[in-house]
């Protein structure tokens, strides 16, 4: 991968099937399992509206909860979740039943190129408007990854009682309208790394996952 290859794509699925053929290089590295599911579960979370089956949110907020779990016990609960997802054969085949099994699929690489597909076809089939989807979600993997070739790395005293208290909340309430309040207490704490602050208060999206709230709360 280059940086003109990161710089330049446009639909993630593809991006992330052609780094399969890269896992090898340290250029993979930074999809960690725990990114690629949080991209699978922000791009569900774009077509919950159009599902009428609650298991597809159900899903998502397991995987949330399963990648964010301190115990064994909060890692667990994503089993009996798999287990109703796949309950149904005949719903688990529509296209929202085909998300949800992809949302909580058992690879993580799978998980995200699938809930990809899965959530732009919902919005249009395999039509123009998917394909425009797609690029959406590409705004999602940027935020949750940052720029690879332009990593940032936090100096601990930004991470005040103020910045912390906002970022902790944000990530939790999925607040991310909070992301330019964030950007004035980093900067108060003596940020001025532009990468973040442009970030924070750029148009976004956000989701749980952007790299700038990991880099703070030291999630990977």
């Amino acid at each position: 991968m280059t940086e003109d290859h990161w710089l330049g794509w446009r639909d993630p699925r593809e991006f992330l099937q052609s780094m399969l053929y890269q896992l090898s290089t340290p250029d993979a590295r930074v999809f960690t399992e725990r990114r690629l599911r949080l991209f699978a579960v922000g791009c569900s979370r774009r077509v919950l509206h159009l599902c009428s089956n609650l298991l597809v949110s159900t899903a998502a907020q397991a995987v949330e909860r399963f990648v964010d779990g301190r115990t064994n016990e909060d890692r667990q609960q994503l089993k009996p979740v798999r287990t109703a997802v796949f309950a149904s054969e005949a719903w688990s085949r529509t296209p929202e039943g085909r998300l949800a099994r992809a949302v909580v699929g058992k690879g993580a690489w799978g998980a995200a190129t699938e809930t990809s597909w899965y959530a732009s076809y919902l919005t249009g089939g395999a039509s123009v408007r998917a394909e425009e989807e797609r690029e959406q979600q590409g705004l999602l993997l940027r935020d949750i990854v940052g720029n690879p070739f332009c990593p940032v790395t936090a100096d601990p005293t930004w991470r005040t009682s103020d910045v912390l208290a906002l970022a902790t909340g944000t990530y939790g309430e999925r607040a991310f309208d909070r992301m330019p309040i964030l950007a004035d207490a980093l900067q108060d704490a003596g940020c001025d790394n532009p990468e973040v602050l442009d970030h924070c208060r750029g148009p976004g999206p956000h989701v749980r996952g952007c790299h700038v709230l990991d880099l703070i709360l030291g999630k990977s």
